[in-house]
């Protein structure tokens, strides 16, 4: 199994969202674009609309942990993007982890928990 790995770059960022597929809900957004092979890669926004760095940066921990305790239930070579919506301003890890399911579901890359 594929250890998680990080999108970094302005570039790769930029390749995910023109070329790849968006989902959205009412706390963040996803935007997946396929690889031929390789570990999944994901990256972690928060626009300044969502407030100060504190909370751009908390939304941001919340997306991360919340893809976190998900990754064991899928192994895709895909490059993600998350960003965070207001509606996550605010949201326990409980919301945001039913948020990132939704959005891997509905993306193809997960199955409803057993």
């Amino acid at each position: 199994m594929c250890r998680g790995e990080r999108l970094s770059s302005r570039r790769a960022f930029q390749r995910v969202y023109q070329q790849g597929r968006s989902y959205a809900n009412a706390r963040a957004v996803l935007y997946v674009l396929a690889r031929p092979e390789g570990c999944p890669r994901a990256g972690y926004t928060a626009g300044r609309r969502l407030g100060g760095a504190v909370v751009r940066n908390r939304a941001k921990r919340l997306l991360r942990e919340a893809h976190r305790l998900t990754a064991e239930r899928w192994d895709a070579p895909v490059d993600m993007v998350w960003v965070a919506r207001r509606g996550l301003v605010g949201a326990g890890l409980k919301e945001a982890t039913w948020a990132v399911e939704d959005l891997l579901r509905r993306a193809g890359l997960i199955r409803r928990a057993p």
